[in-house]
C-alpha cells in the first residue's frame, strides 16, 4: 500500500544565482515559521549554477507569496 506523501514532499520555492539572495529568502521563511532548506547547485570551479530554497509542498503557496518581491 502506498502512503500519501504529498504533504511531506519538498518543492522549490525560490531560486537564486547569488548566495545572499538565497540567505535572505531563508531568513524570510524562517521568520514566518516555514521549515526550509537550501540546495546549492553552483559549480565550485566555474561558479555557475543556482541555489534553490525548498519548502514542504503544503507551504509552497505561502512561501512563494512571502518571497514574491525578492528578485533573483
Amino acid at each position: 500500500m502506498r502512503m500519501k506523501a504529498q504533504q511531506h514532499e519538498w518543492m522549490v520555492a525560490f531560486t537564486a544565482d547569488r548566495q545572499y539572495l538565497a540567505d535572505i529568502a531563508m531568513n524570510i521563511l524562517d521568520d514566518a515559521g516555514i521549515e526550509c532548506y537550501l540546495v546549492n547547485k553552483t559549480d565550485s570551479v566555474l561558479l555557475v549554477g543556482d541555489i534553490e530554497v525548498y519548502v514542504k509542498q503544503d507551504m509552497l503557496l505561502k512561501a512563494k507569496h512571502l518571497l514574491n518581491n525578492l528578485e533573483a
